[in-house]
């Protein structure tokens, strides 16, 4: 299977969200979408990633995958 970089593609930016997205966390992820989108438009081939619905699931998937590591609790440990 041949991926072409550009113009972007739906299932192209899928399979990148789903590789990485045991190496990196969502947040980061979702910036680097942002930053793929704006490589991609001032190389001509404009793309809106919020029509894209299926990425915005597997970076949901990603998210649930992930856990709430990151969550501070909201009040401290009762120590006794």
């Amino acid at each position: 299977m041949r991926l072409h970089t550009l113009p972007l593609s739906e299932d192209t930016l899928e399979l990148y969200v789903s590789s990485m997205g045991r190496r990196i966390a969502a947040d980061s992820l979702k910036a680097y979408l942002s930053g793929i989108q704006f490589h991609s438009r001032v190389q001509g081939f404009p793309v809106d990633l919020k029509d894209m619905h299926r990425l915005a699931l597997v970076l949901q998937g990603v998210r649930r995958v992930q856990g709430r590591s990151g969550v501070r609790l909201l009040r401290a440990p009762i120590k006794l």
